[in-house]
């Protein structure tokens, strides 16, 4: 019985001195291994080839050009400044997102302009069969040609969720061709400088549980549209100095709506 206690007692103090040296080990090794640190990269022009894929994290992307994915890319908590746009370049400053490409744009992500000169904006188009997913995150200061389209969205597969669209030169969104369906949800359409979303072209949206608000022109303006839904929205302060409204349907439409 004696033995079997000396060699308990001298088993697990062993145990403890392996654990011991094991545990300064890992800390050891986690002390020298190197942790990955923001970046900045600047970019004149980039296309993200069809069988590219990039992932970005807390990072900065600056373009004084075209970011034109064919491929995928995906931002985490990363920002994208577009540099300037000049008036009579039209392949200035570009985001844009063919058939086959995959842009996600999340956590906290922002895409903006790279000072606050109101020269420096830029134009995001989301081609037919491109795919977008902007959650938690911000685009703002977006323009386009014509300057009133903002987010241009011609795809079904595009996602807006829990998102901040701002202060665009024209509207915040646009939605445009026959039968595209993207859904906007949970979404702040804010204070952009024509409609807060502009629906066309028989394109049929889902926007739904959003904060559409001081827009100068329409919160939400359909022409031609057919099964869209528009539902639990709150849509306010649209269009003031204008005497504007805060929905305009304007027909022939098929639509759902319901507005808190």
């Amino acid at each position: 019985m004696e033995a079997n206690r000396k060699f308990r007692k001298k088993f697990v103090s062993s145990l403890v001195n392996v654990l011991l040296v094991l545990g300064i080990f890992i800390v050891l090794f986690q002390l020298s291994t190197p942790t990955a640190k923001a970046a900045t990269y600047w970019y004149e022009s980039w296309t993200i080839g069809s069988t590219e894929s990039y992932e970005f994290k807390d990072d900065t992307l600056i373009f004084n050009g075209t970011l034109t994915i064919e491929g995928k890319l995906s931002l985490d908590n990363c920002t994208i400044q577009m540099r300037y746009k000049p008036p009579d370049d039209p392949d200035g400053n570009l985001i844009r997102v063919f058939g086959g490409g995959t842009f996600n744009v999340t956590n906290n992500s922002l895409i903006t302009i790279y000072s606050s000169e109101l020269t420096d904006r830029y134009e995001f188009k989301i081609y037919s069969g491109g795919k977008a997913l902007i959650e938690d995150s911000t685009v703002e200061y977006m323009v386009s040609s014509p300057p009133e389209d903002g987010i241009e969205i011609y795809s079904s597969e595009v996602t807006i969720k829990n998102s901040l669209i701002q202060d665009g030169g024209g509207n915040g969104i646009t939605i445009s061709d026959s039968g595209v369906r993207p859904r906007i949800s949970y979404s702040n359409i804010i204070n952009n400088a024509g409609y807060g979303i502009h629906c066309k072209n028989s394109a049929s949206p889902i926007i739904e549980n959003c904060n559409i608000s001081s827009n100068y022109a329409d919160g939400i303006y359909t022409v031609g549209c057919s099964n869209m839904e528009i539902r639990n929205n709150t849509v306010s302060n649209n269009g003031i100095t204008i005497n504007r409204d805060g929905i305009y349907l304007h027909l022939p439409i098929i639509i759902l709506l319901t507005i808190l």
